[in-house]
Order: structure tokens, then C-alpha cells, then sequence
């Protein structure tokens, strides 16, 4: 079990984990989740210590880009190339398979990248003080993602999670249960659940359509389109 928490430490973040005797990327997505709690803890910690040092919307944007850099880059890099593979016109499955390894930024990347960065900053400025919750959503939504999904193909990072058996997508949600201990926070998670099962709708969607199966890219995608979403949605409901 102890393996399983530092594969998924290590798979989610930059930090080095002890020796991995045994690798199990099935086993270790029921851990994801407290990956999501730990960035969660940090992040509450970390607004504690600057809030009288710098002035809330400085602050947001200090601790977006320590979040970026420590946890999400892995994730923001496979979005980028899920939308410009998934955007490109008239593109056969395997052609778009290769734009996503491609390691240039198309057009498509460049710009929805920029806003979504521009959006997820904004809502942390206005939706208060739950908002530091994204990233336990956006990493409960991978193994669910993988529980209703197929590999694109035996190759790559998500060809390394199959056959992935469905019961860890519902075993990785137990880490949604301290929320529901408190009333407070029934609307966040409700919101967070709703968002996180609506983007692996529409991704899950367009990966058979477009691609037939999901990849590594994919995952990421699935990542920051629920943070992003469940900040904005929780913002408009505010």
C-alpha cells in the first residue's frame, strides 16, 4: 500500500518519493486523491503566511504559479496538447495521436491555454474561501475517468493503467467523505462531483469519436478542465 501512495506522489507532483519496490499504476490511482489533499493543505497553509504580507490578488496569482509548478505542470501540459489533437480538422485517429506528442504549442494550445490560466485566476479572486478545493477534484476525476474510459492504444501512459478495474474509481471517491461531514460543505462537493462527471462526459465523448480510446494527454485534460470548471461554476453560484 505504502508503494501505491509514492507511486501516485510521485506520478502527481514533483517531489521524489523513497524506493518503489513494486509499481502498481492500477493500485495507485486510489491514492490520487490525497495528492488533491495535500495541495489542498499547502495551499490554505500557504495563503495563511502571505495573506498579511501581499494583497489578495497578488497572492492568488503567487500561489497559482507555485501549484503550477510543483503539481500541475504535468496536467497543463496534457491539456495543451488534448486541445490542439482534438481541434485539428479532418485529422485520422493516429494523426492526432501524433499532434499530442508533439512537443511544439499549436495555436489552439496557445490560446485556450491563456484563457483557461486567465479564467482559473479570476475565479480564485471571487469564489471564497472553498475555492482551494480544485485540486482534490481535479485528481478524484483521473480514476473515474479511467473507470468508464479505453486505452487509445497499448502504448503510453494511459496504456499503463489497463485493464483498469472500475472499482478503484469508486473506491478513490471514500476521499470525498470528510466534505460530507459537514453541511457547509455539501454544495462545493455537489458542485465539484456535477462538474468533475460532466467533464468526463464530454471527454470521453470526443476521445471515442475523434481518437477511439484515451491517452496520457487526455487524463490531463480531464485534470484542469474539472479544477477550472469547478472554480468557475462555484464562482457564478457565489
Amino acid at each position: 500500500m505504502i508503494d501505491d501512495l509514492w507511486t501516485a506522489w510521485t506520478t502527481l507532483s514533483r517531489f521524489p518519493a523513497p524506493s518503489i519496490k513494486q509499481v502498481r499504476l492500477q493500485r495507485s490511482t486510489l491514492f490520487f486523491p490525497t495528492v488533491g489533499w495535500t495541495v489542498t493543505g499547502l495551499l490554505i497553509a500557504f495563503d495563511w503566511l502571505l495573506k498579511g504580507v501581499m494583497p489578495e490578488n497578488l497572492r492568488a496569482g503567487v500561489l497559482l504559479i507555485g501549484y503550477y509548478f510543483l503539481f500541475g505542470y504535468f496536467h497543463f501540459d496534457g491539456f495543451l496538447d488534448a486541445v490542439d489533437g482534438f481541434l485539428a480538422s479532418h485529422k485520422t485517429p493516429t494523426q492526432r495521436y501524433a499532434i499530442m506528442k508533439d512537443p511544439h504549442i499549436g495555436a489552439f494550445a496557445l490560446l485556450f491555454g491563456a484563457l483557461t490560466l486567465l479564467l482559473q485566476y479570476q475565479a480564485t479572486l471571487h469564489f471564497s474561501p472553498n475555492w482551494f478545493l480544485f485540486p482534490l477534484f481535479g485528481r478524484i476525476a483521473i480514476p473515474w475517468m479511467l473507470s468508464v474510459s479505453q486505452p487509445f492504444s497499448k502504448e503510453g501512459l494511459a496504456a499503463g493503467y489497463y485493464p483498469y478495474p472500475r472499482r478503484y474509481g469508486f473506491f478513490s471517491s471514500i476521499f470525498l467523505l470528510p466534505l460530507c461531514l459537514y453541511p457547509l460543505f455539501w454544495p462545493t462537493c455537489l458542485v465539484g462531483v456535477a462538474v468533475s462527471l460532466a467533464v468526463i462526459a464530454v471527454l470521453r465523448w470526443a476521445s471515442l469519436r475523434l481518437m477511439g480510446g484515451i491517452n496520457g494527454d487526455v487524463l490531463g485534460c480531464v485534470c484542469i478542465l474539472t479544477e477550472v470548471g469547478f472554480l468557475l461554476v462555484n464562482t457564478l453560484l457565489r
